[in-house]
């Protein structure tokens, strides 16, 4: 018969030699612990996570990370990852939500905007079509 797996939702820290590492909410942080670790065998682990596994040499990511979780409630947990974007688009739109605002109280920073968003663009390569 199998165990039940602890299942923690909260605030993870994932820290390599007492570096933090990475760090975000998750409903099941020793799950998604695992699976990162397991990532990191596979060269797919989140850029941070992948970058110290690569650079340790180690054969066991598990070795090498520590995982630390503050645990929340259902309601701590909702309104904590309520304003993380999911998506791309989801930060972008964000992203102009505060720009149009900005905008709104303090007209006069139009041009300027206008001007740095043309330089920056002008010098980023184009997104893939399938960038969300």
């Amino acid at each position: 018969m199998k165990t039940q797996k602890e299942r923690t939702q909260g605030k993870f820290v994932i820290t390599a030699n007492g570096k933090e590492i990475h760090n975000g909410h998750s409903t099941q942080c020793e799950i998604m612990f695992r699976d990162y670790c397991g990532w990191c065998k596979k060269g797919k682990a989140p850029k941070s996570m992948q970058t110290a596994f690569d650079d340790s040499k180690l054969d066991d990511p598990t070795k090498l990370f520590k995982l630390q979780i503050t645990k929340m409630t259902d309601e701590e947990f909702t309104k904590a990852t309520a304003k993380t974007p999911k998506t791309k688009k989801e930060t972008h739109v964000k992203l102009l939500e505060k720009l149009a605002a900005h905008l709104k109280d303090h007209p006069e920073h139009t041009e300027e905007i206008r001007k740095a968003i043309t330089e920056m663009t002008a010098t980023q390569p184009a997104p893939a079509a399938d960038s969300k």
